[in-house]
């Protein structure tokens, strides 16, 4: 049948054959239930976002009852686009999506805040979705804090030592397994709570042209000085340029199309050959934490210091990055690590990558220090590391 056949094609983002499916099915006038959101989100993996934008439209204004999932697609659309409110108040929709495809939320017994003034407040922040998303969203506490709030942070506990360096008038607690009714141990009254990510909803940003958030996570100076002392014991050369490398993206193992996400944001160790021709002035410096670290080994060219045994939390990689000159990164936590704390960080993007960095542009409105290297075609980052190459050729 068409249907099953275009959802298999866009399922494995084979989008281009599922969309001639699709719009063979509304040719011949055959309305199923959710075809124009399947369209909308085939051409949306294409990069045709204003088409996207137009099937979705057309979902959301037929009666149903359960398009909360079409809401949340629309939202990364309108983000990637651009449209900061509207994009925000259809993201809000994502923890009411039924089922599988619910993004987890925990059930705090305390009232959910809805925007209104914080001063004299305890406001707790739960994390959501992934560490990246944690770390991008925690840009918009330092304002929270500006308005007089106490706040409460349930973060991953990898970022729980970061997190408590970075905002210390802040209670900073591991991060709960989700439960019937989630609980923080936290002895004072807690009037809101609120997942991080809801926190753009009410606060912004609004506008893409609205300057950045100031440098917002910091590293311990003691663990700083500790890994410029080990990078010297290592045979770092204090006349080389520091360059540190995160090439994995998260493996994501255990989910099929996680580990597809992955692979499609990570560089191929050995494609980072390519690089080598600088090693002369400078030192790379490997930043992948025990999950890929071992790969280090295999980086051809780029006599790659490895400290992955040592990177036990962000706290540790944000050490290690602080020591930097330059990072390279793919998108993952650790480009979002280094935007926050200020440091030039070059993020290497797939082809259509997510909203966060919209669709087109080589700068974030996220982080003022970072620059955006963007792939042309699907899977092949040989002319992004060719323009990598030729920046690090004429680094100051």
């Amino acid at each position: 049948m068409p249907m099953h056949y275009g959802d298999l094609l866009r399922l494995n983002e084979h989008f281009k054959q599922a969309i001639v499916c699709f719009e063979r099915l509304i040719e011949l006038n055959k309305p199923y239930t959710g075809l124009q959101h399947r369209l909308a989100v085939s051409y949306h993996g294409i990069g045709r976002d204003r088409a996207a934008a137009r099937c979705f439209e057309a979902a959301l204004s037929t009666p149903d009852r359960d398009n909360q999932i079409t809401h949340w697609e629309y939202s990364h659309v309108l983000l990637a686009q651009g449209q900061m409110r509207a994009g925000w108040q259809a993201y809000e929709y994502r923890y009411r999506i039924p089922g599988d495809g619910c993004i987890a939320v925990h059930p705090f017994e305390y009232p959910r805040w809805q925007g209104e003034s914080l001063a004299g407040k305890t406001l707790l922040i739960h994390g959501e979705q992934g560490i990246g998303d944690e770390l991008m969203f925690a840009s918009i506490i330092p304002a929270l804090l500006g308005e007089g709030a106490r706040l409460v942070i349930a973060c991953h506990p990898a970022l729980c030592r970061l997190f408590q360096t970075s905002f210390p008038q802040c209670t900073v607690v591991p991060h709960a397994p989700v439960s019937n009714v989630a609980r923080v141990d936290h002895y004072e009254p807690i009037d809101y709570e609120v997942p991080i990510c809801s926190l753009a909803y009410f606060r912004g940003p609004f506008d893409t042209q609205q300057p950045t958030a100031a440098p917002y996570l910091h590293a311990d100076p003691s663990q700083i000085n500790y890994f410029a002392n080990r990078l010297v014991q290592l045979g770092a050369p204090h006349r080389k340029r520091l360059v540190g490398i995160m090439w994995s993206a998260n493996p994501a193992t255990g989910s099929d199309w996680g580990q597809r996400r992955g692979l499609q944001k990570s560089v191929p160790i050995e494609q980072l050959a390519l690089l080598a021709s600088q090693s002369e002035e400078i030192q790379f410096v490997s930043l992948q934490n025990r999950d890929s670290g071992l790969q280090a080994a295999h980086a051809p060219g780029l006599n790659l210091l490895d400290l992955h045994q040592e990177l036990l939390d962000f706290a540790d990689t944000a050490a290690l990055a602080a020591n930097m000159d330059v990072i390279i990164s793919v998108d993952t936590s650790v480009a979002h690590l280094c935007g926050g704390m200020g440091k030039p960080v070059w993020i290497l993007l797939k082809h259509h990558p997510d909203w966060r960095w919209l669709s087109e542009g080589d700068r974030s409105y996220w982080y003022n220090n970072a620059r955006l290297f963007r792939q042309q075609k699907k899977n092949n980052w040989y002319p992004v590391l060719e323009e990598i190459e030729q920046q690090l050729a004429i680094l100051p």
